[in-house]
């Protein structure tokens, strides 16, 4: 066998071991001292290694915003919190812009945060229109609205643009306060 045949087997061999190793890590849920670490919310929805619908349906903007949600690489406190000085514990990441005492992690922006009411009832008023779920603000919701609706385009659309919105109006806000 001539070296050029060996090249897709062992191709296959490594993407294999790559899927492999990213199926493991994913389903660990990893925790470090008690408390989940950075793919704590990734790994509640990403659950094959695939491409996702969002990538190719949105533009670069809108792709990246909710990219950067999906994978915990954001502003929000659950995030900027973990660099403060002295440490503080995630628990204690708590929301600014709406002072409920509830931690601003990737969940409570898509779900609670009172300073995105207005945005979320548009949200959930548009995806009625073609979904039967019902919205609420359980983790099932949390859930399928990361996931798309297992890549559903309308839903991305309006996924997507929720986000894009949310985060003009955290950055604006937040701004002007500085």
């Amino acid at each position: 066998m001539s070296g050029d045949n060996y090249i897709i087997p062992i191709k296959q061999i490594i993407e294999c071991k790559y899927i492999e190793n990213w199926s493991l890590r994913i389903n660990k849920r990893p925790i470090n001292n008690g408390v989940n670490t950075k793919l704590r919310t990734y790994c509640k929805f990403k659950d094959k290694y695939e491409m996702e619908n969002y990538i190719l349906s949105q533009k670069l903007p809108r792709r990246r915003s909710f990219s950067k949600l999906r994978t915990s690489s954001h502003a929000l406190e659950i995030e900027t919190g973990r660099y403060k000085s002295p440490k503080i514990p995630a628990d204690q990441h708590f929301c600014t812009l709406c002072n409920t005492g509830e931690v601003e992690d990737e969940q409570h922006f898509m779900l609670s945060c009172k300073f995105y009411d207005d945005e979320r009832k548009v949200l959930f008023n548009k995806l009625r229109e073609f979904s039967t779920f019902n919205f609420d603000h359980t983790e099932d919701t949390f859930i399928m609205l990361m996931h798309c609706n297992d890549g559903d385009l309308e839903f991305i659309e309006v996924v997507c643009n929720f986000v894009e919105t949310c985060y003009a109006k955290r950055h604006s806000f937040l701004n002007d306060v500085a």
